[in-house]
Order: C-alpha cells, then structure tokens, then sequence
C-alpha cells in the first residue's frame, strides 16, 4: 500500500510544540469500508481532515492519499490513514473514492468529537448514487448518505448512537434493486457484492470503447473491457498505475508502471535470530530453523535450540546444550571453571542423562566432596556439535 500524506498543522498545535505541551495529542484512525470494487472501480482514497466543514470542492489540507489494491479487503474495512498529532475536539473527516482518471466516484462526510484516541470506520455504499440528502422528510441535518438512506453526519459503525436504526440483521434483509444481485449484511448494513456486467459506479460510463466483458475478466468499468488484467496488460497506456500481479510471491503491492507490472520486495524479515528467512518466488517467504547451536542473543549460553534462542545456562530444558534436559527437581547453572553449565542438585547417577552404556554421565555430590552436580565423561554426553571438558573439578558440555 502506498500512502502519501500532507499534514497542516493548526495554529493551537503550533503553540503546544512550542511550549512542550503534547499531552492532549489524539491519533486519530481511519478505515473504510466499502462495495466499490478496489483498483477496478476505484484506485486512490483520499481522506481529509478539516476543523471546519468542507466545501463542494476539495481543499486537499491535511490529505493522505492511498493507492487502492486488489487485494484490499475494503468490504470489511481497509487502513486508509493515520493521524497521530490532533487536537480533542470537534473535527470532519472526509473521504473520496477516485477512479484511474482521478474523477471522483465517491465520496462521504463525517462530523466527529474526539476527546482520546480514535478509530473511526466511514461507509460508503454505492446505493447511494443517486441519492440527495436530505430527502422529503428528512431533518435538515441529515447530509450523509448510508445504504441509499439519508443519516446524521455523526453516523458511523465506530458511533452508532446516532444512527437511527440498522438497515438489517441477515443477508436476506438486503432487497436492493435489480442493480445488485447479491448482498452482505455487515454490522447490520447491507453491502453489494455482485453486480450485472452492465453495472457500475454512480456516473461512470465506457472508458476505451472494447468489447463487453468475458465472464472472466475483472477489470471492467461499466460493462466495458479495459483490457488492464494484469502483467501481460500493463503495456496498455490506459493501464498506468493499475493494479497488476507479476506473478512473483517475494512482491507486493504490484502495479503497472512504466508499460511493466512492477512490485515492491516483501521483506521476510520474522525478527527470529534463530531462523533463516529467505523468500522462494513460487511459494513465498520461508523461514527455516537456523542450525541448533548457532549463537543468537547477547552472550555465548544464548543458543539456537529448534528454531528458538535458548540460555543453555539457565536452561532446565537445553542445559548446556540444545536438547539436554535435566531430570526432575534439578536446575540448570553456570559453572564457574568455564564457559559451560551443568544440572545441579543432584545425588546419584541416576539423576544425570544419559546414565546408560559406558561410561555413564556422573554425579558428584556434596558427600564426596563435590558440589551436587552432573558431570559429562565423554562427548556422546553432550548435543551434536559439543565437546565434554574434563579437566580438574568441573566437567560441563561446550560448544567449541
């Protein structure tokens, strides 16, 4: 997703950073939701943030403005913008859903009072076309359109107190008109999620005169082929900045630019020392366990143990080396003769794995004059990749 922003910033804001007074900062958050189908029908939303009502004509201050995906998710609601540096108060947001050309298709109001931060969700329904607000017997106020009724501007799924009644519990609620076959109903509105091939967004008409519309293809605009499927289209100068997909898994984001379908690399970074992230253009990213005893951490007991970092020093599970538990009721410490640790709190043999074949791993406990601790006698005693150090007191499980 592409956003760019232009913030304005109000005089009262300006006194607060000059003195050092932003405790009464607010985020403000916006989603949309939306059945106007996203990079077909629309490609960018802009979302506007005002301390006073706007006009007829966009005044473009305090913008953001977000490239529209196929992959979107907008009928359920999709980020649009972010505004973390806002006054409590009373503000209006606005949002336009604009067509390839730029012409809006689209377009909603909110009158909103915040007092902490935010999430506010703005509806905008494609029943709504034709419909201006307010209608015969509707209160002056009501200047907002939801579903083809005319509501208070304060109406949102986020401020629900002000609308005045839902517009349906089931999907079998939505009747709509012959321009929707089908219908959802979310959070007790109706959306539209098909369409007949004839039919499209309030006021759009044919863009380059093609042919009707396969029952394939995707990409039409009012029952006209624009001929943008994809990465094989995207020489088609109608097509700049359309969304695409250039058949690699390791980008997103992809879009037609330049006469090519062009991504954007997707990091595959999982923030786990202990993995080896790589991204396979097929299948997309990969994370595998990096090699058990493979340093992570900030210290040499910091081990990669199964794809995880492990303290092998204070670790009853991989004491000392990955896999290497201790038997019940003893602990796992640090030995101080080197840069290794051993189970302690031993008393027999028994307690100290592995305790089969020859030799055994040994216990060497207090009434001999040792310090209850389980001792390795040779490698086979340690994980792969260890050595047993042997020398005098101590005997531990290294990696080398």
């Amino acid at each position: 997703m592409v956003v760019t922003r232009h913030v304005r910033i109000f005089p009262a804001l300006l006194w607060l950073l000059a003195f050092g007074g932003c405790g009464s900062d607010i985020e403000l958050t916006v989603d949309v939701r939306t059945d106007f189908r996203p990079a077909d029908e629309f490609v960018t939303v802009q979302t506007e943030l005002s301390d006073s009502r706007f006009g007829d004509v966009p005044t473009g201050s305090d913008a953001v403005n977000t490239a529209a995906s196929a992959l979107d998710d907008y009928l359920r609601g999709q980020r649009v913008a972010e505004y973390g540096v806002i006054e409590p108060g009373r503000h209006f947001v606005r949002v336009t859903l604009s067509d390839r050309h730029g012409a809006p298709i689209a377009r909603q109001g909110v009158d909103l009072e915040v007092h902490e931060d935010f999430a506010l969700t703005v509806v905008l329904t494609r029943n709504c076309g034709e419909v201006s607000c307010p209608q015969a017997g509707d209160p002056t106020g009501y200047l907002s359109c939801v579903d083809a009724t005319c509501v208070d501007p304060r109406c949102t799924p986020s401020t629900p107190e002000y609308c005045d009644r839902p517009t349906c519990d089931v999907n079998s609620d939505c009747t709509g008109s012959g321009s929707c076959s089908a219908f959802r109903c979310i959070d007790r509105t109706c959306f539209c999620t098909a369409i007949p091939a004839d039919s499209g967004p309030p006021d759009a008409g044919p863009v380059d005169g093609g042919p009707p519309c396969a029952a394939s293809e995707t990409s039409c605009v009012d029952g006209v082929d624009e001929d943008c499927d994809g990465a094989t289209d995207c020489a088609d100068s109608d097509c700049a900045d359309v969304a695409c997909d250039d058949g690699d898994a390791c980008t997103s984001a992809d879009r037609c630019l330049a006469g090519a379908c062009v991504g954007t690399a997707r990091s595959c970074d999982d923030s786990n020392a202990c993995t080896v992230d790589a991204c396979d253009a097929a299948s997309g990213c990969t994370h595998m366990a990096a090699a058990n005893g493979s340093m992570c951490g900030a210290g040499a007991g910091w081990r990669c143990c199964g794809g995880a970092c492990r303290n092998t020093w204070t670790d009853e599970g991989h004491c000392s080396g990955c896999g290497l538990a201790c038997s019940a009721g003893l602990t796992c410490s640090a030995v101080a003769s080197g840069p290794g640790a051993s189970c302690r709190g031993c008393s027999y043999n028994s307690e100290c794995r592995p305790n089969t074949g020859s030799p055994v791993a040994t216990c060497w406990p207090v009434s001999m004059g040792g310090n209850d601790r389980c001792q390795c006698q040779a490698n086979a005693h340690c994980a792969a990749g260890q050595r047993c150090y042997t020398g005098t007191g101590d005997n531990y499980c290294y990696y080398p």
